[in-house]
């Protein structure tokens, strides 16, 4: 074995061993929140809560894309199911919008509404962690309501002038004021989440039209987001 081989095959047991001693046990002992469902997601460098008087449609969905992982990747470990079921069950119970589809962006410790916005770069969060929970569980909501918000976006984000997606809009899915919040604004951030969003949904849906979409964004990305002397991506674009 070469040297940079043995360096790969280091570092490999380096980070297996964090996970698996140190970044999986933490959550388990500590994500699930079982006053109000979905997870607790502040703690201080001792593990110790620091409360989670908010919750975020975001940091919601990457712990149920973790345990829906870890579901899918590491069975073994029989509480990932469950614990990705948990927060599956919370999202789908208080971020979804009953009214107009699609996720709020921010809730109250117990679910309650506190900011009924549609963020897309939480929309994309919603769907890569949906589309991720089936293909860990096998749980057919995860799948049906990726697609669900996934046609809104289409339907209601989608720039067809232009390319790429608006970011920001209401809770009916029209458009913030310009100016406002960075409401006429395209970001490399978000349109590189839906990047994976999309990726993993047509991993999980197999329809073309996800395929499709998602290379509309790598291309976009790549064509238009990306400085082609630096080679670095860039922050914010206009329209």
């Amino acid at each position: 074995m070469n040297k940079t081989k043995e360096r790969i095959a280091s570092l490999y047991q380096s980070v297996r061993a964090h996970l698996d001693e140190g970044v999986i046990p933490f959550w388990l002992a500590r994500a699930r929140d079982a006053k109000y469902g979905g997870y607790l997601t502040n703690f201080n460098e001792q593990g110790q809560s620091l409360g989670t008087p908010e919750k975020y449609a975001n940091t919601q969905c990457r712990l149920i894309w973790t345990f829906s992982q870890l579901a899918h990747k590491r069975p073994e470990i029989k509480q990932c199911r469950e614990f990705a079921t948990w927060g599956a069950d919370f999202l789908l119970k208080y971020f979804w919008d009953p009214a107009y589809g699609g996720f709020f962006w921010k809730t109250n410790q117990d679910g309650s509404r506190l900011d009924d916005a549609k963020i897309v770069y939480g929309e994309s969060f919603c769907i890569y962690a949906l589309a991720e929970y089936t293909i860990g569980t096998g749980d057919p909501r995860g799948l049906e309501y990726a697609n669900k918000t996934f046609d809104l976006l289409q339907k209601f984000s989608t720039d067809t002038r232009y390319g790429g997606y608006f970011e920001n809009l209401n809770t009916n899915w029209t458009r913030e004021e310009p100016g406002f919040a960075g409401g006429d604004r395209k970001g490399l951030d978000t349109h590189m989440h839906l990047m994976e969003a999309f990726t993993t949904l047509y991993q999980a849906s197999g329809q073309e039209v996800h395929r499709r979409k998602l290379l509309e964004v790598v291309d976009l990305i790549a064509t238009r987001m990306i400085d082609p002397v630096s080679g670095c991506g860039l922050n914010q674009f206009d329209p």
